[in-house]
């Protein structure tokens, strides 16, 4: 069976998006040879407006508007699925056109579907952007204080900046589990795409830890077939 062409419109963070390419093709070597790996194109555009200083200002025509013609783009090439990684992003769903909500995976739904099958506790770690606008809402999906948002998102925001830089995903490590450990959580999801670049640390340096995270991305990359086929 022929494999979809998948468009990734990503660049927010570029970082985030770039590693989970990676992640698409080391969680999918079971398909074999070289010819029937993933078929993904990549549109990293990190000029696209910053989306919680929009939804801050009131100013999301320019956000839509940009991912929207991003989109467009992207389809001239016949992707026939997209995946946005950038969880803020999905506040602004609603206004996309029918045919780009139709082929996108929405990370929110799928998060949210999967909180639903755990019986876990998760501690939302998410950009101001989220946390406001209340993407990720379940019984079971933990909110940190106000304080603790704006640690959060400060430290996401420095990861957009610098990346894997190891001493920075050390530094984001511990933050995390001390704040899990703090609201007495099972886990945390990974509710800015940015954590990406945490799980895949986690999966390489603290593997045992790596079961407690609920990634968004990581859901997709594991259920690759779902979407590709």
């Amino acid at each position: 069976m022929k494999q979809k062409l998948v468009g990734i419109l990503g660049g927010m963070g570029p970082f985030a998006s770039a590693e989970f390419v990676n992640t698409i093709y080391e969680q999918n070597l079971n398909l074999g040879m070289e010819q029937n790996k993933p078929r993904v194109v990549l549109c990293s555009d990190p000029s696209i407006p910053d989306r919680t200083s929009s939804i801050e200002a009131g100013t999301n025509d320019a956000v839509t508007q940009k991912l929207i013609s991003l989109w467009e783009q992207m389809s001239c090439m016949g992707i026939e699925v997209l995946i946005i990684p950038c969880i803020t992003s999905h506040y602004y769903v609603q206004q996309y056109p029918e045919a780009m909500r139709e082929m996108m995976v929405n990370l929110v739904t799928l998060t949210l579907d999967e909180v639903e099958r755990s019986d876990r506790t998760y501690l939302l770690f998410a950009t101001n952007g989220s946390y406001r606008t209340r993407l990720l809402e379940h019984e079971r999906i933990l909110i940190p204080s106000v304080e603790d948002q704006v640690r959060i998102h400060e430290l996401l925001y420095t990861m957009k900046q610098y990346g894997s830089r190891p001493d920075l995903l050390r530094q984001a490590y511990d933050v995390a589990l001390s704040l899990v450990e703090h609201y007495g959580a099972d886990g945390w999801i990974s509710g800015c795409t940015e954590f990406h670049l945490l799980t895949r640390y986690v999966m390489r340096e603290q593997e045992a830890m790596a079961s407690r995270i609920l990634d968004p991305l990581m859901l997709v990359a594991r259920a690759w077939p779902q979407f590709a086929f």
